[in-house]
């Protein structure tokens, strides 16, 4: 039976269920404003009016497979095209091998989350998340979370120089071990902290998604209910060895299949003029 709230008739369970409501709906609401900026790029660009625009752009996101958002930044960063093709002489490479998922995937989703998942096993544990770095501003944005609650995730779904493991280690280019997340001084007297330790938290590693040259392209923690993590070296040595792999697939997956979707808009577009 689901326990009473203090809101008379309503019950934890509601409660619980009007918040996960709220935090979608602040989700949503976030992506918004890109959207709409890339949908002015492409108006402004070809001479089309909104609606035109957004379902050109939704039509290529579904083609290809992308988050509307992801394709919206790409619009915003990508240099503007200046003849027939945006991309020519353009090279195609095959998809990098993943050695944590059987079969060759071109969808991210499934890619970030066999990676995950994979990672959570290596730790042993059932807690965890992954970040992408968001291509405009640089921040750590949360794509996607393994038993976490709704508020941790709305908490910390852009993280830039906020004081947590994965923006420490995104400056530092390296890990971050969180021996114990009451103690360390990343997170002592801070929100983050106090987040993190109500989720019933005490250590946490962050491990950057990096690509030769140490530019990171995402990040992957693991949190843990008992404090003093301690991992072996062969723990860390797979992390890196799948972080490695991930990293040069979604910079194929960018300069491939996102480059595509963005090609496809271009042409798709020059015929509506």
């Amino acid at each position: 039976m689901s326990r009473t709230n203090d809101v008379v008739g309503v019950t934890t369970d509601e409660t619980a269920q009007l918040y996960q409501e709220i935090y979608g709906l602040r989700a949503a609401l976030r992506s918004r404003p890109l959207i709409a900026r890339a949908l002015g790029v492409i108006q402004g660009r070809y001479g089309l009016d909104a609606d035109r625009a957004f379902d050109l752009l939704r039509e290529s996101a579904q083609r290809h497979n992308l988050k509307l958002s992801t394709l919206a930044s790409t619009v915003l960063v990508a240099a503007p095209p200046t003849g027939a093709a945006w991309f020519p002489g353009r090279v195609r490479r095959p998809s990098p091998s993943l050695s944590y998922i059987d079969d060759k995937h071109h969808n991210r989703t499934a890619v970030l989350s066999a990676f995950l998942d994979a990672v959570l096993t290596i730790m042993d544990t059932q807690v965890g998340d992954l970040q992408l770095t968001d291509p405009l501003t640089g921040a750590l944005h949360l794509e996607q979370h393994r038993n976490l609650s709704a508020g941790f995730v709305d908490f910390f779904a852009n993280v830039s120089d906020d004081p947590t493991s994965c923006a420490t280690a995104m400056r530092r280019r390296s890990r971050v071990i969180v021996r114990d997340v009451a103690t360390d001084p990343i997170f002592t007297g801070t929100d983050s902290g106090a987040m993190v330790l109500s989720e019933g938290v005490r250590s946490v590693q962050s491990t950057p998604v990096q690509l030769p040259g140490g530019r990171c392209v995402a990040m992957v923690s693991t949190h843990h209910g008992e404090p003093d993590l301690s991992p072996t070296r062969a723990q860390l040595d797979r992390v890196d060895r799948f972080a490695t792999q991930t990293a040069h697939w979604l910079d194929w997956h960018q300069r491939t299949v996102v480059l595509d979707a963005l090609e496809f808009v271009h042409k798709q577009a020059l015929r509506l003029q």
